[in-house]
């Protein structure tokens, strides 16, 4: 169905998606994403999701449609079974999207969406390497870098005129505020809450501010989504002032008020994390033939 507020969708030229994996948990139990893209506009989109079913994709795509307002003339997919069945099939005849099929782990065909993987994969390492963030923050990250790729990268056009994804998809339900996508992802956040807040304990004279990270812009609003150290939890918030150069992940010692994490803290998030993605991939590790110069053997080779 149309976003509010539309009557008609525009049309976009042609979609590229494919499933992705992480590995290790999200803090919402996700471990896969459906990567999109549009291929003239180049814009990216991402959407999570505890696993690849043929329900969950074609869900993703409808969400897809409702926040930038468009439909896909055409439909590229790999043959994997959730993208081969009933489900996507009705889908595509619903809106009249021609589907195009083609061989699984073919990286040639998919090249768009496979190369939007790998980049978004390698930015999401570098912001969990440089925050110091543990792997439970890959979905926020990876949306991170998505929010700030559609908004802030830019290419030159034949005219001469520089754009950016967003100003050539012009997506109708998504925020592109820079003042809330051009922060550093895991650094320090300060936000200030209402006195009716429950976090609130003193509204007269207790503190209002709490401290956290900041783990990305909201989708459709200009506030920004925080990872509050004392709830453990994030919030969104529209009060908040970033400090760019502190990552508490990183330096604990950047914090004002170290009752609610220390370094211990972060450490035992780490460990949790490793252990939680080294159980997955051994799990996940399959035997496959390998050629020797004597003959064919097994190795071990975990999904990736």
């Amino acid at each position: 169905m149309p976003a509010e507020g539309i009557t008609t969708f525009k049309q976009a030229h042609g979609l590229r998606a494919d499933w992705a994996d992480a590995t290790s948990l999200a803090f919402d139990g996700s471990r896969y994403y459906l990567m999109i893209v549009e291929k003239n506009a180049e814009y990216y989109a991402a959407s999570t999701s505890k696993g690849r079913s043929a329900a969950s994709a074609v869900a993703l795509l409808e969400d897809w449609i409702t926040e930038t307002g468009r439909v896909p003339r055409t439909l590229r997919l790999d043959g994997a079974r959730e993208f081969i069945g009933k489900e996507m099939r009705d889908f595509c005849r619903q809106h009249n999207i021609t589907l195009q099929l083609v061989p699984g782990y073919n990286h040639l065909l998919q090249c768009r969406v496979e190369g939007a993987i790998r980049i978004t994969k390698s930015h999401t390492r570098v912001a969990l390497k440089q925050s110091g963030c543990p792997l439970r923050f890959w979905s926020l990250a990876t949306k991170n870098f998505i929010k700030k790729r559609n908004a802030l990268w830019t290419r030159t056009e034949g005219n001469g005129k520089v754009t950016t994804a967003f100003e050539r998809m012009r997506p109708v339900g998504v925020s592109n505020n820079h003042r809330s996508i051009a922060v550093p992802f895991g650094c320090k956040i300060i936000v200030q809450i209402p006195r009716e807040s429950s976090l609130c304990t003193d509204g007269s004279h207790g503190s209002r501010a709490l401290e956290g990270i900041y783990v990305g812009a909201d989708h459709s609003t200009n506030s920004i989504h925080v990872y509050l150290f004392e709830t453990k939890k994030t919030q969104l918030s529209s009060d908040w002032t970033a400090f760019p150069d502190d990552f508490s992940f990183r330096d604990p010692d950047v914090l004002f008020d170290k009752s609610f994490f220390s370094a211990k803290v972060a450490q035992k998030m780490h460990l949790e994390d490793d252990a939680e993605k080294k159980a997955f991939v051994v799990a996940n590790t399959r035997s496959q033939p390998m050629w020797t110069g004597s003959g064919i053997s097994t190795r071990n080779s975990a999904g990736t």
